[in-house]
């Protein structure tokens, strides 16, 4: 019964996506999409997300006629969808935590992403596991967020609302210039196209949605891992451990672009 559950969840989270990219949904559509999970739901199995959706539907007939827009639309489907993120990557290993050295040393994730309860859940969990994480669901914002907390890995939705993620991807790779600031791209997309794209701008890796949250981590981690690996052989005196010759001028960079951003003068020492 599974491969039924994944269908389903593909195709009422295709129907989500869609929506995000209309500009109006009417009241029509939205009552016809929580009938059909009402309907469906319990034959396969998943008997409490159907009684969610026909609560949802009886709420939904107190605003007949209406038409949303796809920001006015999420609180109708909130609950609908912080159940399937429940449900769906509740996987994390209980064994996978960092020891209380690496806690503080703990990496910096941003990650970016239109879906507010996504970042939620996944804010919470990567938390969970030791974690340091910082979320932007606004694109425009991703570029001052990199500058502001220096992250040591960035995942960006391919698809966000007003721009698309592979823009936002090259925009943060023409601001790490040589820096190895590892990036991946998840996305519910996994046309060919869209992971070639993805590599060819730059992306270390590529994960479907929806993914398994311990595969996530460990892939993460490697890639962590080979950063560390990097700095320590390029960047970082063998002796004092502290950033070498080689560093100053990625550092410069660096300063010079948030000068221009920002319009404000400052000082190095």
């Amino acid at each position: 019964m599974d491969k039924y559950k994944e269908h389903f969840w593909r195709n009422i989270r295709a129907k989500l996506e869609q929506w995000e990219r209309a500009e109006t949904i009417t009241y029509e559509e939205v009552y016809r999409f929580f009938h059909n999970i009402a309907g469906t739901a319990a034959v396969i199995g998943m008997e409490e997300l159907g009684k969610k959706a026909r609560r949802l539907m009886k709420r939904l007939e107190e605003e007949s006629g209406n038409v949303w827009t796809s920001a006015a639309l999420k609180e109708h489907v909130y609950e609908l969808m912080h159940w399937y993120y429940d449900e769906t990557y509740r996987d994390i290993p209980p064994h996978f935590s960092l020891s209380k050295a690496e806690v503080e040393e703990a990496p910096l994730m941003l990650m970016i992403d239109d879906d507010p309860l996504f970042l939620m859940f996944m804010k919470e969990q990567m938390e969970k596991a030791g974690w340091h994480i910082v979320t932007v669901a606004q694109p425009e914002k991703a570029i001052a967020q990199f500058y502001e907390v220096k992250p040591d890995c960035i995942v960006i939705d391919v698809h966000i609302r007003g721009t698309d993620g592979l823009t936002v991807l090259k925009e943060l790779k023409a601001a790490l210039g040589q820096q190895f600031v590892p990036t991946v791209i998840i996305s519910a997309d996994d046309r060919e196209e869209v992971r070639l794209q993805s590599y060819a701008l730059g992306a270390d890796d590529f994960m479907v949605k929806p993914f398994s949250l311990s595969e996530f981590l460990i892939r993460v981690n490697r890639l962590l891992e080979r950063k560390r690996q990097l700095e320590g052989l390029l960047l970082v005196d063998e002796l004092t451990r502290l950033y070498n010759r080689k560093y100053l001028p990625e550092a410069y960079r660096q300063f010079e672009n948030e000068r221009e951003r920002l319009g404000k003068p400052y000082c190095i020492a």
